[in-house]
């Protein structure tokens, strides 16, 4: 339940301004917010904007106040022109060395999904990393399995033949995510995770590449499913090759103008 300490607020609304639904926030005589335990209970989705945007400190809520959250620091602030060319500057990486990414640095790198935005801060994903070469070759050749069962793209199956894995480019490690079933937005918030991670894996040194068959066969292939050992309540819902990058790109490539239009 959200507390507010009397003492410490000024009165200014932020908390119920910034509320998805402010409307759990009601004044008493003296005009200082008080929560509707029966509309709290209901709609509060637990994200802290309340605490974070109170310049006082004085919310708190499941055992949380200002004082146990990382500040905003302004002067880490990003300027425009910089963000747009980290942003205009990612790309796939199909090429990895040969070097596996350290357990710790995996972990690192996994954690900033713990910012990415899911609906209504539902928090529903959980995540799978294959961490040995040998498991994603296996992983990858399941997928081969269902391609030759679909009669499709034969030009892929020679590549394999040959050596060639066109699945999951012999990617040090794989990042799969996963949602409840019944879960609507399971895509959406894993497609905003993995966005998440390949923009910030530059800044790490790693290369990052969307497992396009991979997901898709896992949403029809049950062999591939089985091996992963979801349980029947959770779905593949993307995935995420990622190690060293073998090359570095030298130049930004055109893309098509933005179609916009105002209404």
């Amino acid at each position: 339940m959200i507390k507010i300490d009397a003492s410490k607020c000024n009165r200014d609304d932020l908390c119920s301004l910034e509320c998805s639904y402010g409307f759990m926030f009601n004044k008493d005589d003296d005009g200082y917010p008080v929560i509707d335990k029966d509309l709290y209970e209901k709609y509060c989705i637990g994200c802290q904007h309340c605490i974070a945007v109170c310049p006082t400190g004085a919310i708190s809520d499941a055992g949380y106040s200002q004082e146990d959250l990382e500040r905003v620091d302004r002067k880490q602030a990003v300027p425009a022109t910089v963000a747009a060319h980290h942003l205009k500057t990612r790309r796939s990486i199909r090429t990895f060395k040969d070097k596996p990414v350290p357990e710790e640095a995996i972990r690192e790198f996994m954690e900033i999904t713990r910012w990415s935005p899911t609906a209504s801060n539902s928090q529903q994903l959980k995540w799978l990393v294959v961490k040995e070469k040998e498991n994603i070759s296996q992983l990858a050749a399941l997928v081969i399995d269902w391609i030759k069962g679909m009669k499709a793209y034969p030009e892929i199956i020679e590549q394999w033949d040959a050596g060639n894995d066109i699945i999951l480019r012999r990617a040090p490690h794989l990042a799969i995510v996963t949602a409840p079933k019944e879960y609507f937005w399971g895509y959406v918030d894993a497609a905003t995770a993995i966005s998440h991670l390949e923009l910030f894996a530059p800044t790490v040194g790693l290369g990052t590449c969307w497992a396009g068959y991979f997901t898709r066969c896992a949403s029809q292939f049950k062999p591939l499913t089985d091996s992963l050992e979801l349980g029947p309540e959770q779905i593949v819902t993307g995935a995420l090759m990622f190690g060293y990058p073998s090359h570095r790109f030298k130049a930004i490539p055109a893309r098509n103008e933005v179609k916009l239009k105002f209404i």
